[in-house]
């Protein structure tokens, strides 16, 4: 499940074990001890996700963190060195995210834990088309296993369409389908004050379009990486989508400044929050947001009667997601001699227990669909609904891309001021996204 969706942080845990004593399970925890050097983001996300409920459960186990978030500033780059540090730090227990997962794997360098008594009970337990797309990485075996998932939905408010009396959204609409929804909800609005009726976060339209043209696989650039695609009958599909929905009212307008720029958006004061849109695409992270809003004082009429459905699809392949993914992915290496002491740290961390522990926090989803809390009916199901799957590659050096984002946002506000057609921009962007492309690669050689 996947997007956008939705900015993360992309983190790595390493683990390793020394000065400890073996035992096949973590029953007993006076057993647990010894020295956990982690590798992580850094050592105060580490300890809010992880450090401090391990210390609760193992007393005796102390824990060292080796920050990665120097390693992060690299782009494209980061994998090398990270593997870099692997091989340096001789690791027990990774936590690892779909990328450097993969490069594991399919090295041969994680243990599969089908052969670690209990773990298969454990998995059975958790979401299957999950289970089934990590199996589906390295040939059936199961090098990982994540507490947690961080997916993207849409949320729409059931006040608003009842209001306009518009058909709820349903499970896997495509965004043809969504914009639909929305030009009727802002048809059947006061003009004098409009509610819209679909919301993204900040002014600029790119973004939206880029999400779009992922649901249905298509890339800026070509395979090998030399040549720009955005010149073609499938994105002007999607461009046209979008500059339609936006000029007719369908997709939310920030209100202009005194200096005649748009004013961006706070998190807080999202649009959907607030209520002035009848739709939007986030992720889990937006349900805390949902919720805090009805604690502050305010006259505006707030989104309180929510609930989601899943994320626009691709028609022809209807339950498929690219806005889904394991927030962290945990897996034993696979010539630790500390095997028995990794895997009971790793039992831990995706037992139970931890798992309700850490889904209070709703910045993620649990693995656990029975662990979901749901007392409002929000039909949340909808996170665990779709079948997981990696999103396009991006082929290009990482520079291209936030020029490639400038240029076609120049683009947009060329046909929104007629001041092109869209063939019009389209033929220019092309034309310059390429050279830019054409530049980044000759700067890689």
């Amino acid at each position: 499940m996947g997007g956008r969706f939705l900015a993360c942080v992309l983190i790595m845990v390493t683990v390793s074990l020394s000065g400890c004593s073996v035992l096949s399970t973590h029953k007993d925890k006076d057993q647990v001890e010894g020295t956990l050097t982690v590798l992580y983001y850094n050592e105060t996300l580490f300890a809010e996700d992880y450090g401090k409920r391990l210390k609760a459960e193992f007393p005796e186990l102390e824990v060292k963190v080796v920050p990665t978030e120097d390693l992060m500033t690299q782009g494209s780059g980061y994998i090398p060195s990270i593997l870099e540090r692997i091989d340096k730090e001789k690791p027990d227990l990774f936590g690892l995210w779909s990328p450097l997962f993969d490069e594991l794997a399919n090295s041969n360098k994680l243990y599969d834990l089908d052969l670690l008594e209990g773990v298969g009970d454990v998995a059975q337990s958790f979401d299957s088309e999950f289970m089934a797309w990590i199996r589906g990485k390295a040939a059936g075996k199961l090098y990982g296993l994540p507490p947690a998932f961080q997916s993207m939905v849409l949320y729409y408010n059931k006040d608003i369409f009842d209001r306009y009396r518009v058909e709820y959204p349903r499970d896997r609409m495509s965004w043809e389908d969504v914009m639909q929804l929305a030009n009727q909800i802002y048809s059947r609005s006061d003009p004098k004050s409009p509610v819209y009726g679909y919301a993204h976060y900040g002014d600029e339209l790119y973004p939206l379009i880029e999400t779009i043209g992922q649901t249905v696989s298509l890339n800026a650039v070509d395979a090998r990486g030399k040549n720009v695609t955005i010149d073609s009958e499938s994105w002007r599909k999607v461009f046209e989508l979008v500059l339609n929905a936006y000029q007719t009212g369908g997709i939310y307008r920030p209100p202009e400044r005194q200096d005649g720029n748009t004013a961006s958006d706070s998190v807080s004061s999202h649009p959907f929050i607030q209520g002035k849109a009848a739709m939007a695409f986030g992720g889990s992270y937006l349900i805390p947001m949902l919720e805090q809003s009805w604690n502050s004082p305010s006259e505006q009429q707030l989104a309180k009667n929510w609930a989601v459905v899943t994320a626009p699809v691709d028609p022809r392949n209807p339950n498929r997601t690219f806005f889904a993914s394991p927030s962290t992915l945990f897996a034993i290496r696979a010539d630790t001699p500390n095997q028995s002491l990794a895997a009971a740290v790793l039992k831990y961390i995706v037992s139970e227990n931890a798992i309700r522990s850490k889904s209070l926090t709703r910045d993620s989803m649990p693995i656990r669909e029975d662990l979901l809390r749901d007392n409002d009916n929000r039909h949340l199901s909808s996170f665990y609904e779709l079948t997981p799957a990696d999103p396009p590659v991006r082929n290009a050096p990482d520079r291209f891309y936030a020029t490639m984002s400038s240029l076609a946002e120049d683009a947009i506000q060329q046909v929104l001021q007629n001041k092109m057609s869209l063939d019009e921009a389209l033929d220019r962007l092309q034309k310059n996204a390429q050279e830019q492309l054409d530049l980044a690669n000759a700067q890689d050689r």
